[in-house]
């Protein structure tokens, strides 16, 4: 029997992300009887340590202009003049939505999607464990099993383990999604989308991927 996953290759500061979030979130409840949904962290700008220039901050703020343009999204545009010198490490901010994946409650895209809200159209730091232990309870995990769960060692790991699969799959760019199937021993990963896509191009793609009317593509 054929067995098939989605597999979302995702990053909480990722802008495009951000935009895509209700598209993923649809997919996810059409497919939720035929097939899983997995998030994989890419790790966009994982450990940056030096603060974002201004000319980049400029060049973050014209790609919102487009994300918003094309998706509809509310951004907050001063956020940058919110919080000048800010350092766009995504590392912390993909540890936090492994942290709410972990335990017996997870809600990791949930948890995601309620942080992008909280930084792009909320102007709120998305780098700060404080912000992010508000997220989580906002969707009803519990703050302080929360915090044990950011700061244990495992969730570390688990994060990247999240970037070297990103890698190995050679993941450049957010959001993609590929669909991974399996019949017997045999695997195929399949490109369905590389950036943004509208639900219904997606649902029609990744319906003719399951019927055998297009080319399978990216298969490993």
């Amino acid at each position: 029997m054929i067995q098939h996953e989605l597999m979302y290759f995702s990053d909480p500061m990722c802008s495009w992300c951000y935009g895509f979030g209700p598209v993923i979130e649809k997919l996810q409840e059409s497919y939720a009887d035929r097939m899983p949904l997995q998030m994989i962290l890419g790790g966009l700008r994982p450990d940056e340590e030096r603060p974002l220039p201004e000319k980049m901050s400029a060049e973050i703020a014209h790609h919102w202009e487009a994300v918003k343009e094309m998706t509809g999204r509310e951004f907050d545009f001063s956020f940058f003049e919110k919080h000048p010198g800010f350092v766009y490490n995504t590392a912390l901010a993909c540890r936090a939505v492994v942290a709410a994946g972990r335990g017996d409650s997870p809600r990791p895209m949930q948890f995601q999607h309620a942080l992008q809200s909280r930084f792009y159209a909320q102007g709120e730091d998305p780098t700060d464990v404080e912000t992010f232990a508000s997220v989580a309870e906002e969707v009803g995990l519990d703050p302080a099993q929360f915090r044990e769960a950011y700061a244990d060692d495992e969730t570390e790991s688990i994060t990247r383990n999240n970037f070297a699969v990103a890698r190995a799959f050679g993941i450049n760019g957010y959001p993609t999604v590929v669909l991974h199937e399996r019949d017997g021993e045999n695997e195929k990963h399949i490109l369905v989308s590389r950036g943004y896509m509208p639900y219904e191009d997606m649902h029609e793609r990744i319906e003719l991927i399951l019927k055998r009317e297009v080319d399978l593509i990216a298969e490993e």
